[in-house]
């Protein structure tokens, strides 16, 4: 297993990132995609040119890229943004394909204005097609599972692809093996969802994992419920009863989930996702990402130590 990092953790351009990730010994990145000025890579106007100065520096710092990722909604009510973004998602898939890389991430979203059945209906017309043509060129596209509560005034889930309820529907309507997960427990474990069952479960659908600690307050759960904080908010983010926080200082199982991946024999990598808000520098966020990196290592020698031969 190959580890890694979601590049938009660090306030800087890609090319220091891929430095920063050779220094910490990272095995790869997955980087952040969209057509802002503010991310990674701007696939709507970036040149083949400068993608092949990106492949040269990675191969020159030797980094892999573990996906290319575009995070946004893909079935918006604005039909004039939803055409936009699902173009942008055929431009993901071209510009991974120019670097080499095997998998695209993204998230499905949601329609406010329509039922779940006729929201998978629509799933199903604009991911059919990316789906195909992407495996013309042997790329995957994984789903990102988070719910995006960050999306609604309230904090309720605003995409499809949040629970396993979803990702069966998700697969019996697209079942191409090039359609999958990338998996991230965090998203699970404050919805009361085995993460772990899920894992196991699902594991021939999971092209990369995201690492994203999670520490639970169950005392401010029993006021606010699991969809949060509804009056009391200070900000999209405030859900009052779960934060962000660095790998190996939350509620995840961390350790049974490598023992479980190595059972399962995962060749994936693990893409931390690091938002620990009390890291607010680059300087910061580089030691957290090295700590984390070495926990969830040590916990890796750990296992593959315990393996019996």
């Amino acid at each position: 297993m190959n580890i890694g990092f979601l590049s938009n953790c660090l306030d800087m351009n890609l090319e220091k990132k891929i430095i920063a990730a050779s220094e910490l010994r990272f095995d790869d990145i997955e980087i952040f995609c969209s057509e802002s000025k503010d991310s990674d890579l701007r696939i709507d106007k970036v040149s083949r040119e400068y993608l092949e100065k990106i492949k040269i520096q990675l191969f020159h710092n030797n980094i892999n890229v573990s996906s290319l990722a575009l995070y946004r909604n893909m079935l918006s009510e604005n039909k004039s943004e939803k055409k936009y973004i699902e173009e942008l998602l055929y431009k993901l898939v071209d510009t991974a394909d120019i670097l080499g890389v095997n998998i695209v991430s993204t998230f499905i979203g949601k329609d406010v204005n329509l039922s779940t059945e006729e929201n998978f209906d629509l799933f199903e017309d604009i991911f059919k097609p990316a789906v195909y043509y992407a495996d013309r060129k042997n790329i995957k596209i994984a789903i990102e599972n988070c719910s995006m509560p960050s999306w609604h005034p309230q904090g309720y889930p605003s995409t499809i692809s949040y629970s396993p309820e979803f990702w069966d529907e998700m697969f019996k309507r697209i079942p191409s093996k090039n359609f999958g997960l990338n998996f991230d427990p965090s998203h699970l474990i404050w919805q009361q969802i085995d993460y772990l069952a899920a894992l196991e479960k699902y594991s021939e659908r999971i092209f990369n994992i995201h690492l994203n600690e999670i520490k639970l307050d169950k005392d401010n759960l029993k006021r606010y419920g699991i969809f949060g904080k509804q009056l009391e908010r200070e900000h999209k983010y405030d859900f009052g009863w779960y934060n962000s926080v660095t790998i190996g200082s939350g509620d995840i199982d961390w350790r049974y989930i490598i023992k479980l991946l190595i059972e399962l024999n995962y060749k994936g990598s693990l893409t931390i996702e690091f938002k620990d808000k009390n890291h607010k520098n680059n300087l910061s966020i580089l030691t957290g990402l090295k700590q984390s990196k070495e926990y969830i290592n040590n916990i890796i020698e750990g296992e593959y130590n315990n393996v019996k031969i």
